[in-house]
């Protein structure tokens, strides 16, 4: 099986960057389990309509928001709290009621009640509101068994924020009723970055191997590929060894490609945001204001601050001409446009305008988050398109000409990019 790109769906307005125009720039969805939960129909009827029914999809039954304290997530959470008491049910339910994380002794009895309603809510939510839509009856002209069903489904699951011998016990106890379920049902595996290097994750894995999942679906704490430790990578490569190869990403960037690529086959799935999704705490901290304004600059397969990224192209010389910056910004359809319609200079600076807000303070205006947004699309198809049509080692060599490519400017915008050429390396030795 060949990997797949996915893209999560996180909230309705993202709908911009998986429809139209960007369609394409992905081969597959993941949906989060409170936004289908409040909007099953809305979801059904736009997946429908853009005729993305045939795209490989997943709900992340997102279990784990339930071990939050209900003041942090569950109390504001609206949707999760119609997760639990209209799907759910059982512990669930009595943890959002009694206004408490949900704890491992909830588990303590019968599991496959819970497991049987998760796995039906992936199975059935989203399809029953499909097959009622307009395209739904002209399909079944084709399709006469037209069904929209994801390609596997995710066992229910905590994350190893707490307690991890009691969590560990649960999840083994879910999945083996999951399995003897359904032997397709695929094993969820989240906990903080701190895990991978602890010395005691290949304890944990055991346990999963014995039971032999038809995959995983992987979620690693604030785990973002630029940042990692060398030993941090390595471990994660061990890590994704040990399981077999048969895993997805659900918070990945370039690094997550190239471990996906045929050649070292790491990984068979990669995903992220189509906006600011390469990584993710398990417990995510709450922000104010308007996100600030960021590029995508393709060759670092990185985000970099608009103003940052502007001083540094002006220093380059990629803005003086529309050659030169097709030929070194991007050639991406969003960058033609602006570049086309306002030149090279003032094309980028559409990037990053500002207005200011009802304070004075200037923020990032809506527009130029979009065409930001939009270009990390088209950006995130030609990193896919190069690992599917390119060796190992000639990604290798464009890692190794941006590094020399970017050493005038200082090598903090390529301390990554040594970190992943030496796993490579490693890699290929092996």
């Amino acid at each position: 099986m060949s990997s797949l790109h996915y893209v999560r769906y996180g909230n309705h307005p993202e709908q911009r960057f998986v429809s139209g125009k960007l369609r394409d720039t992905y081969e597959g969805l993941v949906y989060h389990a409170n936004l289908v939960a409040g909007s099953a129909g809305g979801i059904a009827k736009f997946v429908m309509r853009e005729a993305l029914h045939e795209r490989p999809f997943v709900v992340n039954p997102i279990t784990h928001e339930f071990q939050r304290p209900q003041g942090e997530a569950l109390q504001v959470k609206a949707w999760v709290r119609k997760l639990a008491d209209d799907y759910y049910g059982g512990p669930f339910a009595d943890a959002v009621s009694r206004g408490e994380p949900i704890a491992p002794e909830a588990f303590g009895g019968d599991v496959r009640g819970i497991v049987d309603r998760v796995l039906d809510f992936q199975r059935n939510t989203l399809n029953a509101q499909a097959v009622a839509t307009e395209e739904a009856r002209y399909l079944r002209f084709t399709q006469p068994q037209f069904a929209l069903r994801p390609v596997a489904l995710i066992c229910p699951y905590l994350a190893f924020l707490h307690s991890e011998e009691q969590c560990l016990s649960v999840n083994l106890r879910l999945l083996e009723t999951g399995l003897t379920a359904d032997p397709r049902v695929a094993a969820k595996l989240a906990f903080p970055r701190s895990l991978l290097t602890s010395g005691r994750l290949p304890g944990i894995l055991d346990g999963y191997n014995e039971l032999a999942p038809s995959r995983y679906y992987l979620w690693i704490g604030d785990f973002s590929e630029l940042e990692v430790r060398t030993e941090e990578l390595q471990a994660f490569a061990s890590l994704l060894d040990g399981l077999g190869s048969r895993v997805t990403n659900l918070y990945g960037g370039f690094l997550s490609m190239l471990l996906s690529h045929e050649d070292i086959a790491l990984l068979d799935g990669v995903c992220n945001g189509p906006q600011y999704g390469e990584d993710r705490g398990l417990i995510p901290t709450t922000g104010f204001g308007s996100p600030a304004a960021r590029f995508y600059v393709r060759d670092l397969h990185r985000r970099v601050r608009y103003r940052d990224a502007l001083r540094l192209f002006e220093r380059l010389g990629w803005l003086a001409s529309e050659a030169a910056y097709f030929a070194n910004v991007c050639s991406c359809p969003t960058c033609r446009q602006l570049v086309n319609e306002h030149g090279p200079a003032r094309g980028f600076a559409q990037f990053g305008q500002t207005k200011p807000d009802k304070r004075g303070v200037p923020r990032t205006t809506g527009r130029s988050l979009v065409h930001a947004s939009n270009h990390y699309m088209y950006a995130k198809r030609w990193e896919r398109n190069s690992i599917l049509n390119e060796g190992v080692d000639t990604l290798t060599a464009g890692i190794q000409e941006a590094i020399e490519r970017y050493r005038q400017v200082g090598q903090s915008l390529t301390a990554h990019l040594h970190r992943w050429r030496d796993l490579l390396h490693e890699l290929r030795r092996v």
